[in-house]
């Protein structure tokens, strides 16, 4: 079960986790992804003071870890992209991303030139970081928890040259990641997205064994369903 708690989405642990565990270490990339799904710029803003503390989750679920991940910031910084454009200009996708700096130590050359690429805009910083994307995958295992952060860089900065690259690695079922990418027609994902059901844990991140091992999820906050809805009707 997914609620909204202290400002964040949590998601009751399963089974073989400690008891009353409620996915706090992926609060905020969870938290960041509702916040685009749902439209919510509070939750987007509970993300921002979150990693601008270094928090991992709110104090009051407990004192919170400072061993931050890069999939958090990236996430967060995506959200900017979907969400200000809406709201007053001065909160805007730039300011934001300036604001929200990510630690150095988790730092890839791709993912610096990409977060340049979006405070400037400046079409060197996009090159930059097309380059080191494409020569990234080439050198990875491409797991798909760092493919759906790939696709989705790939999918704010309207990269087509990175799109394009990543489809020969997106699994067959992943739909969400060949439609940020641009594999398919909309129109071919609308019947299947209408007919998706949502899983217990948020799917588009997970290896494929485990994808097919994952349970249905039929409570609040669906949000891989409710996430591939909203880029299908961009």
């Amino acid at each position: 079960m997914r609620l909204k708690r202290y400002g964040v989405i949590l998601e009751e642990g399963q089974d073989w986790q400690p008891e009353g565990w409620l996915g706090q270490n992926d609060c905020i990339f969870r938290t960041a992804l509702a916040a685009i799904a749902y439209d919510d710029f509070g939750l987007m803003c509970r993300c921002t003071k979150l990693l601008q503390a270094k928090e991992r989750w709110p104090k009051e679920l407990g004192t919170p870890s400072k061993r931050m991940t890069r999939d958090p910031y990236i996430m967060t910084i995506c959200a900017y992209t979907q969400i200000l454009i809406d709201y007053t200009p001065r909160y805007n996708t730039p300011r934001y991303t300036e604001e929200t700096k990510i630690p150095w130590y988790l730092y890839r050359p791709h993912v610096w030139a990409w977060r340049k690429y979006l405070i400037t805009g400046s079409a060197k910083w996009k090159r930059r970081y097309e380059r080191r994307a494409i020569l990234g995958l080439k050198l990875s295992r491409n797991k798909v928890f760092a493919l759906h952060l790939d696709a989705w860089m790939a999918y704010v900065a309207d990269s087509d040259k990175v799109k394009v690259k990543l489809w020969r690695y997106i699994p067959s079922w992943n739909y969400l990641l060949e439609s940020l990418t641009g594999k398919y027609p909309r129109f071919c994902f609308t019947e299947v997205a209408d007919s998706y059901t949502p899983k217990i844990r948020y799917a588009w991140s997970m290896e494929t064994q485990e994808y097919k091992a994952t349970k249905g999820y039929s409570g609040p906050y669906q949000i891989d369903k409710d996430i591939l809805t909203y880029i299908l009707n961009k």
